[in-house]
C-alpha cells in the first residue's frame, strides 16, 4: 500500500502542477488583520482604507456606525475624503491614499507524507528523511503554510489491524513548490482536494453559453413568489431559472419572494423553473416556463401533509422501508450494540426525532466537540434520521433506533483531509460502520490507505455512489467500499415535483426506476432508495431529497441491523477484524434482488433484501390458505417468537385449503410433524415448537408425547 503511496505522488502533483500558474512561489503572501467587527466577505468585494484595514463596502445588517465612525470611509465627494474636494470629481474618482486588493491566484492545499524509502535506496545518504525532519523544513520553508497535522492514535488499533498510517502535514503552497517535494524518494506529496455532494454535469439537457463569446446583452428583473399550498408564503425557498445563456438563482425572503436578474434572451427561452423549499414541502419543476417582469410569477409547493395526512403526529412508514422488507423483520432487531459514524456535514441534535440519540461526534473543519451539532447543509441530519431516529411513535422513526450514533462533520468544505480525520475518529472510537456521503472525481492514496486500515481494525465503509451522473466517485470507487446507487419508485411524489425528472429510462414492472442523477458502472455494488426519501431537516423540520447519499444511509443501516443480529457476524473471533467486513459485504450483495432495468452497471447485484439477508423467508399464503393459521404465523414470526421460515410440510400431509410457499428445506432442528394426512394443525404445533412452547412430539392439550 505504500509502494502505490508513493508511485502515485508524481502524477498527482504534475497534474496539479498543469493547471496552475502563478509567480512568486518563493514568498508568503501576508494577508491582512481583519478586526472583530468586520464582515470578512471574498477580497474582491473589500477595501483598504489608508491605514490598509479592511472595510465593508456595505455596512452588517444591524449596525449602528455611520459614515465618518471608526473603520468606515467617509461619503464619496464629501470634505472628509482624502484627496478629494466636497461636490468635486466625477463618478469613478477615487483617492490616490486608497488601495483595492488585488484578486491573485490562490495558493493550492497538498497533503504531504513520509513513505518507506523503495527497496535497495542507500538510505544512509542524501535524499531518505523522516518525519519530523519534514516537518521541521516545512515550517521554516517561508514558500509553505502548514495548516495542520494529522497523525494516527496509537490507541486506534484493533484484532486484525495490519496497516500503518503515517502522519500527514496539510499544507498550501504552489504547484512547483510541491513538485520539488515530491522529488524526494520517500516523500509522497499529493493535492488535497475538495470532496463534494455532485460534480458539475450536464443537468437534465441544460447547457450554458460560453460568456466570453456570449455576450449578457440586455437584462431585467424576474419577480419569482413561491408558496405552500395551503396559502402561506415561503421564505428561504431556493429558486432556480435554467436557460441556454445562463442560469440564475436566488432564495426567497420573508415575504416568499425573489427577484432574479437574467438576460432577456434567457427570459424568452427559459428551459425549466426549480423551486427546493427549505422543509415540509415537496418540491417544483416547471419546464419551458412562461415568465413575466411586469408581475410577480406565483409558484406553489405541495405540502408533505397533502401526501402523508396524519404525519409527523405520527410515524411514518415510508416505500423505502417496503422495498427493502425492513418492515418485516422482527421487531426485536433494533441494532442495540452497534457503532455508525455519519460522516457528513453535522447532524441538527435538537431535532425533536434525534434529540438523545447522537452519542457523540467531532467538526473536523473547525476542530470542535461541540460544533458538529449544528449542521447548515441538511444531508447529515437526513440520513441520521434514516438511521437512527427515535422511536417515539412520531415523525421519523430509524431503521436501527438502539445504534450508537456519531457524527463526522466535513461539510461544508471538505477536502481529503478531513475524510482521512475523519476515519481517524472512528478507529479511535471502534465504530463499527461508516456512511460517506461525498465524493471526488479524483482518488487519494492517503485516503485509500485510511480505509483500508480501517477495514483491518473491522470498520465497514457504506459509500454514496455520487450524484454527477457518470462514473461512480472516489471513494465508492474502491474495492473495499461497499458503493450504493440510488433507485425510485413510480406513486411515490406528486407529478409536479422535481423528483419526476429523475426518471431514468424505462421503469421495471413493479415500478422501481434508476435516478437520472445516480452514479454508475461496474464500482457499483447494490441500489437503493434515494429519489423522494422523507426524513428529518435541520433545525426540527422534515424534507424530502434525493441522492445516493440518501440510498447510503438505508444500506448503512441494513448492515448495522446484520452486526448487531446475525449469527455469522457476532462471532467474536470476527470482531475487529478485515474478514468480518468482508463476510458482511458478502451477505449484503447476495441478498439484493435484481431490479429489471436492463443495466447492471446502474443497479450492481440489486435491491438488498432484508428479510433474505437474514435467511428468513415469510410465508406465502395462497387466496385458499386458512386466514387463522396465515395471521397466527406471522405474528409469531414478527414478534420474534418463532422462525419466519416457511415450515415445510410435504404435500401429502396438507390439509384443504392449506397450503405454504418457500418450497426450502427447514430450519435444522426444527420437527415437522404431522400425526396423519390432511392435518391441519401441523404448522402451529411447528411454530409452537420453534418458540419453546411446545416439546418435540408433543401435541396440544396432552401431556404425553407420540
Amino acid at each position: 500500500m505504500t509502494e502505490h503511496v508513493a508511485a502515485t505522488t508524481r502524477r498527482q502533483v504534475s497534474a496539479t502542477s498543469a493547471g496552475t500558474s502563478q509567480s512568486g512561489a518563493s514568498r508568503k503572501r501576508r494577508k491582512p488583520a481583519l478586526t472583530a467587527d468586520v464582515d470578512t466577505q471574498p477580497r474582491v468585494a473589500r477595501v483598504a482604507d489608508e491605514w490598509g484595514q479592511p472595510v465593508n463596502r456595505q455596512e452588517p445588517a444591524g449596525s449602528e456606525r455611520g459614515p465618518g465612525s471608526p473603520g468606515q470611509p467617509p461619503p464619496r465627494g464629501s470634505a472628509e475624503e482624502p484627496g478629494k474636494q466636497a461636490g468635486s470629481g466625477g463618478a469613478g474618482e477615487r483617492s490616490a491614499d486608497k488601495q483595492f486588493m488585488p484578486v491573485e491566484p490562490r495558493r493550492e492545499r497538498y497533503l504531504v507524507a513520509v513513505t518507506p524509502a523503495p527497496a535497495g535506496y542507500p538510505g544512509a545518504t542524501a535524499g531518505v528523511v523522516d518525519e519530523q525532519s519534514v516537518l521541521q523544513e516545512l515550517e521554516a520553508d517561508p514558500a509553505v503554510t502548514v495548516l495542520r497535522t494529522i497523525r494516527s492514535s496509537s490507541s486506534a488499533s484493533g484484532a486484525g489491524r495490519s496497516v500503518s498510517f503515517p502522519g500527514v502535514a496539510v499544507v498550501e503552497m504552489d504547484a512547483d513548490r510541491a513538485t520539488r517535494y515530491a522529488s524526494r524518494p520517500n516523500l509522497h506529496v499529493e493535492p488535497d482536494l475538495p470532496v463534494r455532494y455532485a460534480e458539475p454535469a450536464l443537468w437534465d439537457g441544460v447547457t450554458m453559453a460560453d460568456p466570453g463569446v456570449a455576450p449578457l446583452g440586455e437584462q431585467a428583473t424576474v419577480t419569482v413568489a413561491v408558496q405552500s399550498s395551503d396559502g402561506s408564503r415561503l421564505e428561504g425557498a431556493e429558486v432556480y431559472l435554467f436557460s441556454a445563456v445562463l442560469p440564475s438563482y436566488g432564495v426567497t425572503e420573508a415575504d416568499g419572494t425573489v427577484q432574479l436578474r437574467v438576460a432577456v434572451d434567457a427570459l424568452t427561452n427559459a428551459r425549466g423553473v426549480y423551486v427546493r423549499p427549505r422543509a415540509n414541502h415537496w418540491s417544483v419543476w416547471l419546464g419551458n416556463p412562461d415568465l413575466g417582469t411586469d408581475t410577480a410569477n406565483l409558484i406553489t409547493c405541495p405540502h408533505l401533509r397533502e401526501s402523508f395526512p396524519d404525519f409527523p403526529q405520527h410515524e411514518l412508514n415510508g416505500w423505502a422501508r417496503r422495498a427493502m422488507r425492513l418492515d418485516a423483520l422482527p421487531p426485536i432487531f433494533r441494532g442495540h450494540g452497534v457503532k455508525i459514524a455519519i460522516i457528513d456535514s453535522g447532524i441538527a441534535a435538537d431535532h425533536p426525532d434525534l434529540t438523545g440519540r447522537i452519542a457523540g461526534g467531532y467538526d473536523v473543519l473547525h476542530h470542535d466537540t461541540e460544533a458538529w451539532r449544528t449542521d447548515t447543509v441538511g444531508l447529515g441530519s437526513h440520513c441520521a434520521g434514516i438511521v437512527a431516529g427515535s422511536d417515539n411513535g412520531a415523525g421519523i422513526v430509524g431503521i436501527v433506533p438502539e445504534a450508537e450514533v456519531h457524527a463526522c462533520k466535513i461539510m461544508p468544505g471538505g477536502r481529503f483531509s478531513d475524510v482521512i480525520e475523519a476515519l481517524e475518529y472512528c478507529i479511535a472510537n471502534t465504530i463499527d460502520v461508516v456512511h460517506v456521503g461525498v465524493g471526488s472525481p479524483q482518488p487519494s492514496a492517503l485516503v485509500t490507505l485510511k480505509i483500508e486500515q480501517a477495514r483491518q481494525a473491522g470498520i465497514a465503509c457504506v459509500a454514496a455512489a455520487g450524484n454527477s451522473a457518470g462514473p461512480v466517485t472516489f471513494p465508492a470507487s474502491l474495492p473495499n467500499v461497499l458503493a450504493v446507487a440510488a433507485i425510485g419508485r413510480i406513486g411515490n411524489f406528486p407529478p409536479e415535483s422535481h423528483h419526476a425528472t429523475q426518471i431514468y429510462g424505462a421503469p421495471s414492472p413493479d415500478g422501481y426506476f434508476s435516478a437520472k442523477f445516480t452514479c454508475f458502472g461496474p464500482a457499483v455494488d447494490v441500489c437503493a432508495p434515494g429519489v423522494a426519501i422523507v426524513s428529518a431537516a435541520p433545525p426540527r423540520d422534515y424534507a424530502a431529497w434525493d441522492g445516493t447519499s440518501v440510498a447510503a444511509s438505508y444500506v448503512t443501516s441494513l448492515a448495522a441491523l446484520l452486526l448487531a443480529h446475525h449469527p455469522d457476524l457476532r462471532d467474536q473471533s470476527f470482531l475487529g477484524t478485515s474478514a468480518r467486513v468482508d463476510r458482511l459485504f458478502q451477505i449484503i450483495r447476495a441478498s439484493s434482488r435484481p431490479v429489471a432495468l436492463g443495466d447492471p452497471y446502474r443497479t450492481g447485484a440489486g435491491l438488498p433484501d432484508a428479510v433474505l439477508a437474514f435467511g428468513l423467508l415469510r410465508p406465502v399464503a395462497t387466496q385458499t390458505m386458512h386466514p387463522v393459521l396465515a395471521n397466527l404465523w406471522s405474528a409469531m414470526a414478527q414478534a420474534g417468537l418463532a422462525p419466519a421460515s416457511v415450515p415445510v410440510v410435504p404435500p401429502s400431509q396438507w390439509g384443504p385449503g392449506i397450503e405454504f410457499g418457500g418450497g426450502g428445506p427447514a430450519q435444522q432442528g426444527m420437527e415437522l410433524f404431522a400425526e396423519q394426512p390432511g392435518d391441519t394443525l401441523a404448522p402451529l404445533r411447528t411454530a409452537l415448537r420453534a418458540a419453546g412452547l411446545l416439546a418435540p412430539g408433543q401435541h396440544p392439550g396432552t401431556e404425553q408425547g407420540t
